[in-house]
């Protein structure tokens, strides 16, 4: 994700100050209306979000100019520590110690 910066609900989510976690994209070519390059980050104030870009079959899908159709857009998604959680346990590979490290109150053992 290239940097990028952006004012959110009175909050500024900045790629270049905040701490990369880990990948979220898909796999998808950039030709299939699915693909995405995403990361999860996490502030320095400890706030989560999901910053990236992605076809017009993605969370950062936008309307076209005349609002009957979506295309590719970017963006600055925030999430809750419980989204973030998500996004972790969703990444390939999914890395235990970054739950533990981060997210360790919202885990128990099996």
């Amino acid at each position: 994700v290239r940097g990028m910066k952006k004012l959110v609900h009175g909050k500024i989510y900045n790629t270049e100050t905040a701490t990369k976690i880990c990948g979220t994209g898909s796999e998808a070519g950039v030709g299939d209306f699915r693909w995405e390059h995403s990361a999860l980050y996490r502030t320095q104030r400890g706030n989560w979000f999901v910053a990236g870009e992605g076809g017009p079959m993605t969370r950062f899908a936008r309307k076209d100019g005349d609002g009957s159709s979506y295309g590719s857009g970017s963006g600055v998604i925030p999430l809750t520590p419980e989204e973030a959680l998500i996004e972790i346990e969703l990444a390939q590979p999914f890395d235990t110690d970054v739950v533990e490290q981060y997210l360790s109150d919202l885990v128990e053992a099996a």
